[in-house]
């Protein structure tokens, strides 16, 4: 009868890196098997397969078949970059970066960034744009990656340019002079600007600034999976909590309505919320908690026969009085609140 070294003999290194692949995750009617996996894998490296090299490398990553060890699995993953995989440039580089299971070596992270940026990868152009700024303030070559990775958008090189300036470097008052400049060429990046007229950063104070910019982030067309849709509701959330700041709750809620998609129930939900400040719900601004105004609108959403805002108005009550509370809760069981219903059964044990 062959062992499975035997049945390895002859295969190519696709065929044994598949074959390995199947071993690993069970793949093709075959069972997991983590040590023949790791034959397979080996027995590739003789062709310098380097998708091999990253599946040992994932192997001690995780602990599969081997004692995990991120020392090991980053040799792998380097041995593997070395050869060419520029996924693997990047990870290498980012571990570099950050001291993840070897020592923090800027300079080598650097280097290894440029390797994965002169194949293409657009992430390690930004990476690297952004640690030649923070590390040797040279704006020419920095402007040059991001030119680069924005396809030769000299506009939207310059608003990369402010991100960085605003979050690496953290020069408020540079970082507000380029975003100034863009968004007034068109390019979108009113969110921040507003969160800088908001909170002072790199200018003065400025509420109807904020709202301005806010307001046009929130009117931004974007698809549902797009990485902007936070700054869209997010500057929403904004514009709400400036008018509640200013005492007009109304045209909060009327924002906090388009930002539940024209859904009332959830926009006073969403205010009593803010108002309330629990840990649910994270809310950035803590300076407007008002208990009572929390109380008022969860009576609100009570009276509507909410469930949600039924729980935390009996949740409410229980400070006052137990019994009242007891009585919401049962209302609450009644408008489906299953909170409300594990809650009576605390009170009762």
């Amino acid at each position: 009868m062959k062992n499975f070294e035997d049945e390895l003999r002859g295969l190519s290194s696709n065929e044994l890196y598949d074959k390995g692949v199947n071993f690993i995750y069970g793949c093709a009617d075959v069972q997991k098997n983590y040590e023949k996996a790791l034959k397979c894998f080996i027995k590739a490296i003789d062709f310098d397969n380097a998708r091999a090299m990253e599946q040992i490398g994932f192997m001690y990553d995780c602990g599969l078949g081997v004692n995990q060890d991120k020392s090991a699995a980053l040799n792998w993953y380097k041995r593997a970059a070395e050869i060419g995989d520029v996924n693997l440039k990047n990870y290498f580089a980012y571990c570099l970066e950050d001291g993840d299971g070897v020592e923090k070596n800027i300079g080598a992270a650097i280097k290894w960034f440029r390797k994965s940026a002169k194949l293409g990868n657009k992430d390690a152009m930004f990476e690297l744009a952004a640690l030649i700024f923070e590390h040797t303030q040279n704006e020419i070559e920095t402007f040059e990656w991001l030119l680069k990775a924005n396809d030769d958008n000299e506009l939207a090189a310059q608003a990369c340019l402010a991100d960085i300036y605003y979050s690496r470097i953290h020069n408020m008052p540079k970082a507000f002079e380029l975003y100034k400049y863009v968004v007034d060429k068109g390019e979108d990046r009113y969110y921040t600007l507003g969160a800088m007229y908001l909170k002072g950063q790199g200018t003065e104070k400025n509420l109807r600034q904020a709202i301005k910019y806010f307001e046009k982030a929130a009117q931004v067309e974007i698809s549902e999976d797009d990485a902007s849709n936070y700054c869209k509701w997010d500057s929403m959330l904004k514009i709400a909590e400036i008018y509640i700041g200013l005492q007009d709750e109304l045209t909060a809620l009327e924002w906090l309505t388009k930002r539940n998609d024209g859904n009332k129930i959830f926009a006073m939900s969403e205010l009593a919320h803010i108002y309330y400040g629990d840990d649910d719900f994270e809310y950035e601004d803590t300076s407007l908690i008002d208990k009572d105004k929390a109380f008022k609108w969860f009576r609100k959403l009570y009276e509507l026969k909410d469930p949600h805002g039924t729980y935390y108005f009996a949740e409410m009550w229980e400070s006052k009085s137990k019994i009242k509370a007891l009585e919401i809760y049962k209302d609450g069981v009644t408008f489906g609140s299953e909170r409300c219903r594990e809650r009576l059964i605390q009170l009762h044990s």
